[in-house]
């Protein structure tokens, strides 16, 4: 199964000039370190971007990397995953592939600055639904330092605070602490829980949609 991320940045047109390039860069400095292992991405309408990933286990590692470079930065994302068959398509305006368009058709139904996962069986999306609610609650109330030292922590895997430290040039008590108080437990529990749902996910999904039948595409939506 393949993932694609589609999302829109908040608030768009009330960001400076300044603000919005470097959301740019952010989000393409995303789509480039995926594009090394077979994903494709691309930024449109100025505040918006889609990725899709050849394998859809480094969905949530993605999203939470997108949702915590720009929160690092100040600027709110609108995130929807979609998880179906592949593959990857060339161009992602014209993919009928069944994750483009659950995450397409997820981003209307996404609230402003809010996280959603979408596959076509809709048990295993009430499944994790909760589960993706309090995440995405956790994201929406970062800090920046927190979403600073998160995306590091996530970025390396989880890994011991004192590497996080040196790499920010803090101490492991700092980061810690933004650990702690932003919840990162239940963030490293998320993605443990993601990937069994991933897992237990039927390889044939029942309830597939089509991108023939006049739903919204990845690309139409106009929340900012």
């Amino acid at each position: 199964m393949i993932a694609v991320l589609t999302g829109d940045l908040v608030h768009s047109s009330k960001l400076s000039e300044q603000q919005l390039n470097q959301a740019q860069q952010l989000l393409q400095q995303q789509i480039n370190r995926h594009s090394q292992s077979g994903g494709r991405g691309e930024l449109y309408r100025g505040d918006a971007f889609q990725l899709a990933l050849p394998d859809a286990r480094h969905a949530i590692k993605a999203a939470l990397l997108a949702v915590c470079t720009l929160r690092a930065n100040g600027v709110a994302l609108t995130l929807s995953v979609g998880i179906g068959g592949g593959p990857v398509a060339k161009r992602s305006a014209t993919a009928q592939q069944q994750a483009y368009v659950l995450s397409g058709r997820g981003l209307e139904l996404t609230s402003r600055g809010e996280l959603t996962v979408h596959s076509g069986n809709s048990a295993a999306n009430h499944s994790l639904q909760l589960n993706t609610a309090f995440l995405s609650f956790l994201l929406q109330n970062l800090t920046r330092k927190q979403a600073e030292v998160l995306y590091d922590w996530v970025n390396h895997d989880f890994c011991e605070h004192h590497l996080v430290a040196e790499r920010l040039q803090t101490s492991r008590q700092n980061v810690s602490l933004h650990l702690r108080k932003l919840g990162g437990h239940l963030v490293e529990s998320y993605c443990q829980t993601f990937a069994q749902w991933l897992t237990d996910l039927p390889s044939a999904q029942n309830g597939e949609p089509s991108a023939q039948d006049g739903e919204p595409s990845a690309q139409d939506g106009e929340k900012k």
